[in-house]
């Protein structure tokens, strides 16, 4: 086995995708509400991350075992959920971020969204999200305020620097965890 390893197992058309990330994190915010996302809409797995870099876990979902590394695609085939309650270590990060990368550029992804936690709880009550993205005009149509100070790492941070660096639309959501 290479260091990272994607498995198809439904093969993945080359179109046009908005991936959508949620890794373990600040209160296991993003990976929870994007599991809960493919749940209730019942989205189909289609395949999974499996490397060296990662910890060994299986999940039990209604008594069938699943990787802990998931992608599911939604039902209209637009929308890629990319999904792990790993946490990815710091000699993880970069490995895995240049062959997802590299697998989204191949299968025609043209932006990616994160959804991670905001660890602390100084935003005004009315605000339930704050986020960055590389398109400014796209936050301010969708009313997502922009995130002042704070930090990103881990994976996310080594998947903004490489988006960024390749010029790939990337926007990541922050959800207060803390009041």
């Amino acid at each position: 086995m290479s260091d990272v390893s994607i498995i198809e197992t439904i093969p993945v058309k080359r179109k046009s995708y908005t991936a959508v990330i949620g890794f373990a994190g600040a209160g296991f915010i993003g990976n929870t509400a994007l599991m809960y996302v493919v749940r209730t809409k019942n989205y189909k797995q289609i395949g999974h991350i499996k490397s060296l870099q990662v910890a060994p876990m299986m999940l039990f979902v209604e008594g069938e075992p699943y990787s802990s590394f998931r992608i599911y695609i939604d039902d209209e085939g637009e929308r890629l959920y990319v999904i792990t309650e790993n946490l990815i270590s710091a000699e993880g990060s970069w490995p895995i971020t240049y062959k997802l990368i590299d697998w989204f550029q191949n299968k025609g992804v043209k932006d990616i969204i994160a959804v991670e936690g905001l660890p602390f709880g100084n935003l005004p009550a009315n605000v339930k999200v704050v986020g960055y993205s590389t398109d400014k005009e796209k936050m301010n149509n969708i009313g997502i305020s922009p995130l002042r100070e704070g930090a990103v790492s881990g994976l996310y941070a080594s998947m903004m620097e490489e988006c960024i660096n390749r010029k790939i639309p990337w926007t990541i959501l922050f959800i207060q965890t803390m009041k």
